[in-house]
C-alpha cells in the first residue's frame, strides 16, 4: 500500500485528524509521523479552508443521514516547503470503521477534457431516467445513484476550474444545474419513501408561532434576494407536532417565495377552530389554474414555470407528513392574485 502509486494513500477520522499517510507524503517534504494526529486543515492552502471546512461538514450531515460518503474534488495543498500544488482528492467513507480513507493525487494537465465531458453527459442523462422512472430501490437509490450523482458534481466542478472555452463553460454550466436538481430529486424521493412506510410517530408539544420563526430565519436570504417580505402572522398556539412538520413550513414558504414575484410579500397566519388548527401561506405571485390544484401534490406533477426549479417531490411530501398528522392540505386562489395553500391538523 505505501507505493502503490504515485498518489498519497491517507485517512481522517471524523474529527478530521490524520490517523494514517503513506509514505509517499515524502515527495511534499513531510514524514509520515509529523502528519498522523493532526487536523487536515493545516496543509491546506488559505484560499481553499473555507471550502474545506464546508465541504467537510457536509460530509459530516451527508454520513449521519445516509451513512455513506464519496466524492472527488480540487484543492490545494501546501507543501513543507511552503510551497502549494494543485491536487485531486478522492475521498470514500469507510463505515464499518467510521474513517475516511482518501487518495491524493497531484494534478497538471487536462487531457482528454472533452472526451470526459462527453461521458459524463451520457451518464447524466440515464441516470436522470432512472430515478424519473422510479426503478430503483431506496437502497440503491441514496447509495450506488447518490454515489454516481456526487461524483458527476465534483468532475464537472474540477473541469470548470481550467480555461475552458465559452461554448464548453456553457454546457457544463447546464451540467451543474441539472446535477443539482438530480441530487434534489433522490433526496426527496428518499424523505417521500421513508414517510410512506410510516404509519403513526410521536408528537410533542410545539409553538407553532417559534417553528414559523425558525423556517423564516432560515429562508432570509432566499427570500432577500427577490427582495420579498415574509409576514409571521401566526398566533402562539401549542398544538401536538411531530418535529418533522418543520418540512410542511419549509417547503410552503420556500415555494410560495419561488413563485413569488419580486418586491411583493409572503404572509403565514393561522386560525384556531373546533379543535383544529389552520395555518394559511399566501404569496401574491403567478398563481395555480384549478386544473392543477389536486394535481401538485402527487408525485412529479408539477406546472412547469420558466426558470422555476423543483424536483416536483415537495408538495407530495407535505401532503404526507400533514396526512400522518390527521390532517389535509389543499390550496385555493389568493385575491386578488397568487395562492393560499391551508394545512388543517387536529390541535
Amino acid at each position: 500500500m505505501e507505493y502503490l502509486s504515485d498518489e498519497v494513500i491517507f485517512m481522517v477520522d471524523k474529527s478530521g485528524r490524520f490517523t494514517y499517510i503513506s509514505k509517499n507524503v515524502e515527495k511534499y517534504g513531510y514524514k509520515p509521523e509529523e502528519v498522523i494526529g493532526k487536523h487536515f486543515m493545516e496543509f491546506i492552502h488559505e484560499s481553499e479552508k473555507e471550502t474545506m471546512k464546508n465541504r467537510f461538514e457536509k460530509a459530516l450531515e451527508l454520513i449521519k443521514e445516509y451513512n455513506y460518503y464519496e466524492e472527488i474534488y480540487k484543492t490545494r495543498v501546501i507543501t513543507k516547503n511552503g510551497n502549494s500544488i494543485n491536487a485531486l482528492v478522492h475521498v470514500y467513507y469507510l463505515k464499518d470503521f467510521g474513517t475516511f480513507l482518501c487518495i491524493l493525487k497531484d494534478i497538471t494537465d487536462k487531457e482528454n477534457l472533452i472526451d470526459k465531458l462527453r461521458a459524463l453527459n451520457r451518464k447524466m442523462f440515464l441516470l436522470k431516467n432512472i430515478i424519473r422512472r422510479n426503478i430503483v430501490a431506496l437502497d440503491i437509490i441514496s447509495h450506488d445513484i447518490l454515489n454516481q450523482i456526487f461524483s458527476l458534481k465534483n468532475y464537472v466542478e474540477i473541469l470548470k476550474g481550467y480555461n475552458l472555452s465559452p461554448e464548453i463553460m456553457n454546457v457544463l454550466n447546464r451540467m451543474e444545474d441539472c446535477i443539482e436538481r438530480i441530487i434534489e430529486i433522490v433526496r426527496d424521493s428518499i424523505k417521500l419513501a421513508k414517510l410512506q412506510k410510516i404509519s403513526d410517530f410521536k408528537k410533542i408539544d410545539m409553538n407553532l408561532r417559534k417553528l414559523v420563526e425558525t423556517v423564516i430565519k432560515s429562508l432570509e436570504n432566499k427570500a432577500k434576494k427577490k427582495n420579498i417580505e415574509i409576514i409571521n402572522n401566526v398566533n402562539e398556539i401549542v398544538v401536538k407536532l411531530n418535529p418533522i412538520f418543520i418540512n410542511v413550513i419549509e417547503n410552503l414558504l420556500d415555494n410560495a417565495i419561488k413563485y413569488s414575484y419580486e418586491n411583493s410579500k409572503v404572509i403565514i397566519e393561522s386560525k384556531e377552530l373546533d379543535g383544529k388548527v389552520r395555518i394559511y401561506v399566501k404569496d401574491f405571485g403567478i398563481g395555480i389554474p384549478d386544473e392543477y390544484k389536486e394535481k401538485i401534490f402527487k408525485r412529479f406533477e408539477r406546472k412547469s414555470k420558466e426558470g422555476i426549479k423543483g424536483t416536483g417531490l415537495g408538495l407530495a411530501i407535505v401532503k404526507r407528513i400533514v396526512e400522518l398528522h390527521g390532517g389535509r392540505v389543499w390550496v385555493e386562489d389568493n385575491k386578488p392574485r397568487g395562492s393560499v395553500f391551508i394545512v388543517e391538523i387536529p390541535r
